[in-house]
C-alpha cells in the first residue's frame, strides 16, 4: 500500500478480504482511523464492503491511499473564526501558519494553538480529535509551559 507520503506499507491480504478489512490492517500498522481515507487501484475508488477478489485482483498489488480533509475552526485572537481543511500528517506548526496568514499575523512564532488548557506541541501532527482551536498571543512564555 502507498501512502501520499511516499511510504509504502505491507500487509498481508487474501483475495477475499474486504476494502474495510485491509483498512483494519492498514490501521494496526499505521494507528491511521478506516474513516480518513478511500483506497483506490488504477485511480478506481475500492467500495469498503467488495473483496479484492470482487476487483479480480490478487494480494501482490501496490493500492493508492487518498485521504479525506477535515476542517478545523480556529477561534483568533482577533474573534474571527478561521476556517482550515487538513490531512492526518498536517503539523501543529503549519496550521499555526496558515492560521496566522489567514488572520494578518507575519510571526506565526509568536503565537500558539491551544485546546483547553493544552498547548499543542508546533513539531507534532494535529489530532483529529480538535474541531476547535484557539490561537493565542504569547508575549512572553505565559502560555509556554
Amino acid at each position: 500500500m502507498c501512502s501520499p507520503w511516499c511510504k509504502t506499507i505491507t500487509i498481508n491480504c487474501e483475495p477475499s478480504d474486504s476494502v474495510s478489512v485491509i483498512k483494519i490492517k492498514v490501521q494496526d500498522k499505521t494507528g491511521i482511523s478506516p474513516d480518513e481515507y478511500d483506497i483506490t487501484f488504477a485511480s478506481q475508488h475500492m467500495l469498503d464492503d467488495l473483496s479484492l477478489g470482487d476487483y479480480s485482483l490478487d494480494s501482490d498489488v501496490t493500492y493508492q491511499t487518498k485521504f479525506r480533509p477535515y476542517t478545523i475552526y480556529i477561534r483568533a485572537i482577533s474573534g474571527k473564526t478561521i476556517e482550515i481543511a487538513c490531512l492526518p500528517w498536517d503539523r501543529v506548526s503549519s496550521i499555526k501558519r496558515e492560521a496566522c496568514a489567514k488572520e494578518g499575523l507575519y510571526n506565526s512564532y509568536d503565537y500558539d494553538l491551544v485546546f483547553g488548557s493544552e498547548v499543542l506541541k508546533d513539531n507534532l501532527p494535529l489530532s483529529r480529535k480538535f474541531s476547535w482551536l484557539f490561537i493565542f498571543l504569547c508575549s512572553s512564555a505565559l502560555f509556554r509551559l
